[in-house]
């Protein structure tokens, strides 16, 4: 009895102290957040942290639970009452280039329009977002940011995009919701290393074939873009797996789709499509297929004999006839065919399950 009863206060021991170490900051980093705060008060900005807390108690901070180190700072606007907004970050953002541990900074909702320059003292970062604001011209000089490998940079404002090849270790790249992009930037194509790519309701009307040479890229969302057509070269990115294309204006799609044998979601809905390349017996990976909101006639054969299908979304298209009887062969698949002009009888396959059919409207 007494032996588990020193064990017990043992236990209880090692978790206060356990907690102990995880309440104290280290104190480098605590300083220099500390006079980071400062220096953005004394530039003007309201007061982000109540620095009477410990730095773990800050929001935006993000820290090592074991060493205690800083390796995320994040700030947004939407954290003031009213809402605080300026036209630049102050130099005073070199001061966190203190922190040898920092690999990610966040700065959102606050409408800038500039950079400092002072921002490339930050050399170890990783990832960077600067999305929500009104960054109307991205400075060349983030390209000695040459470490990071996500950049952040949607709903802004900018029309041009610097030359940022030398960010060779980009993985993810944001730069969805930027009206005032009208093309690819020529830059991108060399981002050999990205695996996500965000383009999305951006002014973008085209895609170059140049955008084959992005042969590690997983994600590619160009939605929204009023896209009329997509290169043959698309089917180059044999490593997509995800394909986003909804509310363009594409009519067709090109046939290189079949090539794309890693992918596993395509959404093409609220477009102009009538039917669907001839032959896609390769997207044996697809899981989901989203064709509807288009013009389509009929049920697309093409996609019949994909059996690793689970989701098939199909409503609201024109199609008529039959469902083909194949389709059922799909195990335990969700098939949405509602608001379409089908008609016949659905085919019943033994020992298969269908988990999810919607029909209504036909």
């Amino acid at each position: 009895m007494l032996k588990n009863f020193t064990f017990i206060i043992a236990l209880s021991l090692f978790a206060i102290s356990t907690a102990q170490a995880q309440i104290s900051a280290y104190k480098p980093d605590s300083l220099t957040l500390l006079n980071f705060h400062d220096q953005m008060v004394d530039a003007g900005w309201p007061g982000f942290w109540n620095t009477s807390e410990n730095v773990r108690e800050w929001t935006g901070v993000s820290y090592d639970y074991n060493s205690g180190k800083v390796y995320g700072v994040t700030l947004s606007g939407d954290w003031f009452n009213p809402h605080f907004t300026t036209d630049s970050l102050p130099a005073a953002i070199q001061v966190l280039s203190a922190m040898d541990s920092l690999v990610s900074l966040g700065v959102s909702h606050f409408n800038l329009k500039y950079l400092p320059e002072e921002i490339t003292d930050l050399e170890d970062l990783t990832s960077l977002s600067l999305g929500y604001n009104s960054i109307e011209s991205i400075p060349a000089y983030l390209s000695e940011l040459d470490k990071l490998q996500v950049l952040l940079l949607g709903n802004n404002n900018f029309s041009v995009f610097p030359d940022l090849s030398a960010l060779t270790e980009l993985t993810a790249l944001s730069l969805s919701s930027n009206s005032n992009l009208s093309q690819l930037p020529s830059t991108i194509p060399a981002l050999q290393s990205l695996v996500s790519l965000d383009l999305s309701y951006s002014s973008i009307v085209s895609i170059p074939s140049s955008i084959t040479n992005l042969n590690k890229l997983e994600q590619l969302n160009i939605r929204a873009m009023k896209l009329q057509d997509l290169p043959e070269a698309i089917g180059g990115l044999t490593n997509l797996k995800q394909l986003l294309l909804t509310n363009n204006q594409l009519t067709a799609l090109p046939s290189s789709i079949n090539n794309l044998t890693k992918l596993e979601r395509l959404d093409v809905n609220r477009n102009k499509l009538s039917a669907l390349p001839a032959d896609m017996s390769n997207l044996t990976n697809l899981i989901q297929i989203d064709i509807s909101e288009n013009k389509l006639t009929e049920f697309p054969e093409s996609i019949v004999g994909l059996r690793g299908l689970r989701n098939i979304k199909a409503n609201r298209n024109q199609m008529v006839g039959e469902i083909p009887e194949d389709v059922f062969r799909i195990n335990r698949l969700r098939l949405d065919v509602s608001d379409n002009n089908l008609s016949g009888e659905l085919a019943v396959i033994d020992n298969n399950i269908t988990e999810r059919l919607l029909i209504t409207n036909n």
